[in-house]
């Protein structure tokens, strides 16, 4: 019951693409810590299993996207009649599944990688932004990003092209929205943000997202792009690392060794002794 009326205090967060992975982790971040949750997607059966995850949450359902502005204003028409004040949003757009050289495909392969990343962020962030602004709540706006966005990801050269023109964008409307009072800001994941994603990855990209969006004093709130790993590497020495460092201070004290002589050839065993380590 305490949780329930907690609920009712807190502000929701909207999530766009909560039908697929990376959203699935934000959804998954915000239940976990009792947000209230707006969801939105267009795979109406992934939206209801999000009830069956998380089925103590609160959590409102709303089918749609923001392909273009046509599609992002309905969106848009969505949440405002729910008349709920929004505490943040965070874009989980789903960026194209498009491989192979740029060269060896038509143009319109390119203009669809366009398409569906810049434009549909684009749209989304024109027609939700306004809704953030009329909550006087100085809420934040949370686009996810892939890799490719500052170097060419091999085999994906139409990803590369829309993650860094996405990247401009995020500098544009950071400044544009500091104008409203608002703080919006690209968290450019440097893996994969796809259904291909392992659940464990989506939710540590999930609860960074949604870090990110609900912080206010944090270092990261006044950077336009935050980079982050979220299969970051562990950095172990190798196994041989330690018997490599001891080969060569064995070899180091063999040549110390005054019972070592220059003159000793090849093949030929000296008759002194390894010194004692």
């Amino acid at each position: 019951m305490s949780g329930t009326i907690t609920q009712q205090f807190l502000t929701p967060v909207l999530v766009l693409g909560a039908d697929r992975e990376p959203g699935r982790g934000v959804v998954a971040a915000a239940a976990a810590i009792g947000r209230p949750i707006i969801a939105t997607g267009t795979d109406k059966e992934a939206l209801a299993g999000l009830r069956r995850l998380h089925p103590e949450a609160a959590l409102t359902l709303i089918a749609g996207d923001s392909r273009d502005d046509a599609h992002a204003a309905r969106l848009a028409s969505a949440v405002a009649a729910l008349d709920r004040p929004l505490g943040a949003v965070v874009a989980a757009i789903e960026p194209p599944s498009l491989r192979g050289r740029v060269l060896d495909q038509p143009a319109e392969t390119l203009h669809e990688a366009l398409d569906r990343t810049l434009i549909a962020h684009a749209a989304a962030a024109r027609h939700l932004l306004p809704l953030l602004k009329r909550c006087d709540r100085g809420g934040a706006y949370v686009m996810l990003g892939g890799p490719g966005s500052r170097a060419p990801w091999a085999g994906y050269g139409h990803r590369s092209v829309a993650a860094a023109a996405l990247r401009m964008l995020a500098e544009v409307l950071h400044n544009e929205a500091r104008t409203l009072s608002l703080r919006l800001q690209l968290l450019c994941v440097e893996d994969p943000l796809d259904d291909e994603a392992s659940p464990l990855t989506a939710r540590a990209i999930g609860s960074k997202a949604l870090s990110l969006a609900l912080c206010e004093r944090c270092t990261e709130a006044t950077r336009a792009v935050v980079d982050f790993r979220a299969q970051a590497p562990t950095c172990t020495s190798p196994p041989s690392a330690h018997r490599a460092l001891a080969d060569a201070r064995a070899l180091l004290r063999r040549l110390s060794s005054p019972n070592v002589s220059s003159s000793t050839s090849p093949g030929t065993s000296s008759p002194s002794k390894d010194p004692t380590p």
